[in-house]
């Protein structure tokens, strides 16, 4: 399999780990994170393997886009790439984000420019080891 890039437009702030959001307001953010993902898999990755489920077990990283060269833990975005996971499964790349067929990486940042809020969803097949 070739390595399969999704792309679509932040939808939502950034979510981190130190964010002390009433649940709410953090259930909505994750929705329209997890929404954006899944619709963008659906637009861009061919039809016979989303609705086959076909795609093998893979490694997923997503690269979030930042406006400025602040420190930051690139892990505490996790939450942001477990909703783009979970709507590549709604999508239906695979059956379930169990570790049989999903494993992510640490998000990776990339300074963007202004009004620049592509978000990408890079797989890669796993190599069978």
């Amino acid at each position: 399999m070739r390595p399969i890039q999704i792309t679509f437009d932040q939808p939502a702030p950034l979510m981190s780990m130190n964010q002390r959001l009433h649940w709410s307001k953090q259930r909505r953010h994750a929705r329209l994170w997890r929404d954006a993902a899944a619709w963008a898999t659906y637009a861009q990755v061919p039809a016979q393997r989303v609705i086959a489920r076909r795609l093998p077990p893979c490694t997923v990283t997503v690269v979030l886009p930042v406006h400025d060269r602040r420190r930051r833990d690139p892990h505490n975005y996790f939450p942001v790439v477990k909703a783009c996971v979970d709507g590549c499964v709604d999508a239906g790349l695979w059956s379930d984000d169990t570790p049989e067929w999903v494993t992510t990486t640490e998000p990776r940042l990339r300074l963007a420019a202004k009004g620049d809020d592509i978000v990408i969803i890079e797989l890669t097949e796993r190599s069978s080891s």
